[in-house]
This record gives structure tokens, sequence and C-alpha cells, in this order.
């Protein structure tokens, strides 16, 4: 069998009543040339069984014990043979048309990391309002990760990342394990052009009580974790380079810290301040130097080349 053009690498654990959405979703791409891979990081609710059910539409790994969504997608990216991974957590969902715009994308830019756009909902999955593919394609286009200076909600179902470069980059690291996604786009940080979509979203974000966003102690270890591997990070080009990478760090610890503060924990909120507070105040500069010096320009392009 030839390697896939996309992997679509699917992580689970415990998510019965949502699992087969997501799963559906990527099965219903109208892109042909995937593969989907579903880690099952030790469920014990019925979710595997659930999962034999799809039979040889999808390549199912079963985990002997519960390693985490950072392992789990780590042995999803260990199997795939895609050109790219396309990460998608088990209570998300792809919109029937993502892969044909990150081809797209792709052919035109030949990209190192794509960040996708999210559409949020709660309660029962919506049906797409569009169903046709898109005609044009809103976007920014950065040489490198860290000259990203728009936005970006940073979760596991938003990145599409190079196979070659993601495990040039020894792929997610295991210790940041609540906040995985913010240290991967810090490891890619000078390792080539990266495209952010503005429109449209490609993918369908649930909302619901278990989400990590709602886990505030969590999140605040996810921090640290976050702080730590990027201190333990020597970049290519020296202090410069590090301090230009600061604020991929820095949005993600101060959004820790507002949360920690709304949460009444201040006492937690004051010491991740001031353990972050470089990569802080550099997230913080570079707000406000797109904010008086303007962003990088949006581009469009047809869908259809």
């Amino acid at each position: 069998m030839s390697p896939a053009r996309f992997s679509i690498i699917i992580t689970c654990h415990d998510q019965f009543h949502m699992i087969a959405d997501t799963v559906s979703s990527a099965l219903a791409q109208s892109f042909a040339d995937k593969e989907i891979i579903v880690i099952d990081d030790a469920s014990t609710d019925g979710s595997c069984e659930l999962l034999g059910a799809f039979g040889d539409e999808i390549h199912l790994v079963r985990l002997d014990q519960n390693h985490g969504m950072t392992e789990a997608r780590n042995a999803g990216s260990a199997v795939a043979t895609g050109d790219y991974l396309v990460f998608l957590d088990g209570d998300d969902m792809l919109k029937p048309w993502a892969l044909t715009i990150y081809d797209r994308i792709i052919r035109a830019y030949d990209p190192r990391l794509i960040l996708a756009n999210l559409t949020w909902f709660e309660g029962e999955p919506p049906r797409p309002l569009q169903l046709d593919v898109p005609a044009e394609i809103r976007l920014v286009r950065y040489e490198n990760v860290v000259e990203k200076d728009r936005t970006f909600r940073s979760c596991g179902s938003a990145i599409v990342a190079d196979a070659k470069t993601f495990a040039s980059l020894g792929r997610f690291t295991k210790s940041v394990k609540w906040m995985p996604e913010q240290d991967l786009l810090a490891k890619f940080a000078y390792h080539g052009r990266t495209i952010q979509i503005i429109d449209p979203c490609t993918v369908y974000y649930r909302l619901h009580r278990t989400n990590t966003i709602h886990d505030v102690p969590k999140m605040i270890q996810g921090c640290y974790q976050l702080v730590a591997a990027a201190e333990g990070r020597i970049e290519p080009a020296g202090l410069g380079a590090r301090l230009r990478s600061y604020p991929l760090i820095g949005g993600p610890a101060f959004y820790g810290v507002k949360r920690a503060y709304r949460a009444g924990l201040y006492l937690e909120a004051s010491k991740l301040l001031v353990r972050a507070w470089p990569s802080v105040t550099a997230a913080a500069v570079a707000r406000l130097s797109a904010n008086l010096f303007g962003h990088r320009p949006i581009e469009t392009i047809p869908v259809q080349a």
C-alpha cells in the first residue's frame, strides 16, 4: 500500500458518547488520499469495542495502559504513513472538506505547519451548514511560526504537521502532559513555513464539562511543564532566537495566569506569573508591537487552483 498524503490521528480515552462522531467525520472526508489511525488510550467505558465496529476502515491501536494524550498522539504518529499528520482529539470533528482545504494550502505553499481555525459547539454535533467545498481560503503566511502575530486557539485538533519535520523534532514532548500543542509550536519555531487559516474553519471543537480548559489546576501544571520544556531547548541562533520564540510560550502561560486568578487561585496565579515572567513579558511586547505596527496581511487563494 502506498503512503497516504494525510494521516488523521485520532486519540481517545473514555469518550464512548463522542468518539463515533469523531471517527465518522474523518471517514466522511471528501479527499480520498488519507488513512485514519485511532489510538484508544486504555478506555474502560466500551469505547474500544465501539471502535472495533469500524473494522478495516480505520487502523485501531489499543494501548494496554493509559498514557495520556501526549504519548497517545506520539503512538499514532509512529505508525502513520502520511506526508502530513492531522491530529484530531476524540471529542472533536473535522468538517467534510477539511483535507481538501489543507491539500490546497500544501500545493500552494509547501508548509511545515498548518494552524487551523475552529467552530465551537455544545450539545449535539452540528450538521455542516456548508456541504460544498468553500470557494476560497483566507490565510496568513509566515516563513516560520515564530513570526506568528495573530491569536491562535492551539488545540490538538487545529494542528497539521509535516510528518518528517515532526519526527525530526522529537514529536510531542513527553514531559508536557497538559499543553503539548503550545510546546509543539515552540519546537517548530524556526523549522519552516507556517500557514494560519483565518477562514474557513475546518474543525468542530466540542465544549463539554471535561474539557481541559475547565480544569484550572491541570492548566497551571501544563504551564509549568511548558516553561520548563522551553528552557531545556537550545535554539539554533542562540539567545536572540530564544527571545523571539518566547511569545509562543508566554501567551499560553499568561492565559493560565488569568484562568487561575479568575478561579480564585491567587497565590497559584502569582507563582506562575513569577515563574513565566520573561516569556509573558515577551508575549505582551509582541502583541503591542502587532497592534501598533499592524499584522501580517491576510491573503486569499481559490480552493480550485
